[in-house]
Order: structure tokens, then C-alpha cells, then sequence
């Protein structure tokens, strides 16, 4: 089940700057390819580009309203809400009048590269079917329907029930190729020495350490969710590092909400203060890879919507909390696949969320989940597609 994604001439393997194409909206399909962005040697990467940079004209004006409906629709709905219906409800296979005036100029502006084009979102990747070295990179180890994006283009995916799911859909099999997980390549390159750590501080430690991250767009259910148990967390003694937006919501309401309490939250710092918390705030999607990384092995648990930071979980030994509701087309899905392997749970009461963590703590359930999640999939999803495009 792979494919070359070189470029043959002749008889002879050629390899060529690869371009990525990003959609720029939330976060989940840009993280993708930041990954494969930051595993790639520097002359392996071409043109760089979002749907932004690349259109104008009515095509822009379609994008920046795809990108507020979905800040919309992510801030204030659930399953219920119209983005994720539209979600659910588009047919990447067979775009309308909107989508089509949409990629035009996207085709247009890459017709000349010669190189691979990657792209992690499908409405790119059925926007773009014709161009002859287009690849798709579907990070998820869940596919929602409108995923399945028929075309010649190559398929990246991280586990073989995904590949077996896209081939049942119509994908020839030559075009499919396993990478394993995608997680942050820092994390995944340290993993076994946090993993290590981790289950040390489950033995030993009276207290841990959480991450408590929402989604960029940061509903308001979430939000509310996320400070409630943050706050319930340092009540019992634990440990919190709050990672928020800068000048977001989020950040302003933990703020509140723990000066409302008398409590203390740090917003400076190299580690996440023992018995107290933590407030860390990113501008971009670098900054927040950058607070990430600098916590993480830091962290014995984490509290999150069911979006990407699901591959912690699935691979790295990091048990989950799952915020609700899950937002989107992914979300749900993902959080059945968390529950069905054992490795999270719903956050459920939010007030009692210390003692639900001292009761896990306790019992050694924490460190069952952390062993469940754990060398479960390969999780060096990002460098096999790197040594895969050079």
C-alpha cells in the first residue's frame, strides 16, 4: 500500500521542491502541514503559499468567507450549528458554482510548478484534481464522508483502517500511503523519555500537572468548561498550565475567573508553578507549538475538545479529558475512538473535576490510560512523509 511520491523522468527519479498550499483556517489541517513544513531539509521546500496570498478578486472574498464562517460556527455552535452542517452536508466530489470560482485561480497559480503539491484540506484537494503531482495529506484517524475526495492524487494517511476506508471509497490502493501518526515532531522525538517521567510522577508525585487547551476559536461552552476544572484542579493542590489566545476570551476569563476565587495565576515563568497555574498566551500557531513544546513534558494529563491533540493521547500516553460539545464533523468522532481504546474520558462535572483526578491518581487509572495510549500506532508520522518527498 504505497506509491512514489517522486517524480519519474524518463527512468530516473527526480526529485522537486515540494509546494504546500494552506487554507489558513482554524488549526487542525495547517498544523498538518507544519509538521511536514519543519521536518523537510530546507531545499526540499518550494512555494509556500495560503488561499489567501494566492487569489483575489471574488475567489478571496469566497475564502475570507469560508474562514468566518467557520469562526462562527466553531465559537457558537455544536453539532447543531450551520457550519457543521454545511460541513457535513458538503460533496467535495462535486463542487458548486461557489467552490469552483473558489479554486480557479488556485489551479491557475500552480500550473506551472513542477513539483508536489501538498494540501490537508479536501476541499483543496478536489479544488485542485488535475494538477499531476498533488498530493492530500489526511492526518485524522477518523474520515468524516467528505473527506473522501476521489481523484489520481496520493494519499497520506497515519493508520491502516484509514487507508482501508479511503480504498473501500474508491482510492486505488498504489495510491495510499500508511505514515503513522503526526505529532509534533519535538514531542515525538523525546517521547520515551516523558512517557518515562510521566509514569515516574503517577508512582511517586501527590499532585499533577495538566494542560488545559481550547480550540483557536474558543466557544464559549468550552471556555466555561475549561476554567471551571482548571479552577477545581488547583483547588485540590494540582497543577495547571492554561494555554489560551492572546487577548482572547479564554484568557480573560480564566483570569476572572481565578482572581474571583483568590487564586494565583502566574503569566510568567519556565515551569508550571507546583500547586498552582499557569497562564501561557500565543499570538500564531508557532508561538503555540513553541508553549507547547516547552511544557509538555511537564504535564501528566491534558483537558481538550477531541480535535487533533487526540494523537497525544493515541500515541503519545497522554490521558485526555474530553471537552464538550464536540464541535464540527472530526470532533465527535474522535472522541468515540478516544473512549473505545480506554486512553480518555468525558470532563463531565466540571466543579468536581479535582476530585474525579484524585480518585484516577489514586486508583492508578491515569497511569492504566497512559499505558493504554502508548506505543499504540507509530507516532513518526511527520518524518516518514519528509523522507517519503525527498
Amino acid at each position: 500500500m504505497s506509491t512514489s511520491i517522486s517524480i519519474s523522468c524518463s527512468n530516473t527519479r527526480v526529485h522537486r521542491p515540494v509546494d504546500f498550499l494552506y487554507t489558513d483556517i482554524g488549526r487542525g489541517h495547517p498544523f498538518y502541514l507544519d509538521g511536514i513544513l519543519e521536518s523537510l531539509p530546507p531545499a526540499s521546500r518550494g512555494e509556500v503559499t495560503t488561499v489567501f496570498a494566492a487569489t483575489s478578486g471574488l475567489a478571496h472574498l469566497a475564502w475570507r468567507g469560508a474562514r468566518a464562517a467557520y469562526r462562527l460556527g466553531s465559537s457558537c455552535g455544536g453539532q447543531a450549528s450551520l457550519y457543521s452542517r454545511f460541513r457535513a452536508a458538503t460533496d467535495c466530489n462535486a463542487p458548486g458554482p461557489l467552490l469552483r470560482t473558489a479554486g480557479r485561480p488556485l489551479k491557475a497559480h500552480f500550473a506551472n510548478r513542477e513539483g508536489p503539491l501538498v494540501v490537508a484540506h479536501p476541499i483543496l484537494a478536489a479544488l485542485l484534481q488535475g494538477h499531476p503531482h498533488l498530493i492530500y495529506q489526511h492526518g485524522e484517524v477518523i474520515v468524516p464522508p467528505e473527506c473522501l475526495v476521489r481523484g489520481e492524487h496520493t494519499v497520506l494517511v497515519p493508520t491502516p483502517a484509514v487507508a482501508q476506508i479511503f480504498i473501500n471509497a474508491g482510492t486505488p490502493a498504489a495510491r495510499v500511503e500508511v505514515t503513522g501518526l503526526c505529532i509534533e515532531p519535538a514531542l515525538a522525538k523525546s517521547a520515551d523519555v516523558m512517557q518515562e517521567q510521566r509514569q515516574q510522577r503517577y508512582a511517586a508525585s501527590e499532585t499533577l500537572a495538566g494542560g488545559f487547551f481550547s480550540s483557536g476559536a474558543e466557544p464559549a461552552a468550552h471556555r466555561k468548561a475549561l476554567v471551571s476544572a482548571a479552577v477545581s484542579a488547583v483547588l485540590r493542590g494540582g497543577s495547571v498550565l492554561i494555554v489560551a489566545r492572546k487577548g482572547g476570551t479564554y484568557a480573560r476569563c480564566a483570569t476572572q475567573a481565578f482572581v474571583r476565587r483568590g487564586l494565583t495565576l502566574t503569566t510568567h515563568g519556565e515551569q508550571i508553578p507546583p500547586g498552582g497555574a499557569l497562564l501561557r498566551t500565543y499570538t500564531d500557531r508557532a508561538t503555540l507549538d513553541t508553549v507547547t513544546r516547552e511544557h509538555f513534558a511537564e504535564l501528566d494529563y491534558v483537558v481538550t475538545p477531541s480535535h487533533e491533540r487526540t494523537n497525544w493521547a493515541l500515541g503519545l500516553g497522554m490521558p485526555m479529558f474530553i471537552v464538550e460539545p464536540a464541535i464540527g464533523t472530526f470532533a465527535p468522532r474522535n472522541r468515540e475512538f478516544l473512549l473505545e481504546h480506554g486512553v480518555a474520558e468525558p470532563l463531565g462535572c466540571t466543579e468536581s473535576f479535582g476530585a474525579r483526578l484524585e480518585q484516577l491518581h489514586r486508583d492508578g487509572g491515569l497511569a492504566e490510560r497512559s499505558v493504554s495510549g502508548w506505543d499504540r500506532y507509530p507516532i513518526n508520522g511527520f518524518e516518514t512523509i519528509a523522507e517519503l518527498l525527498t
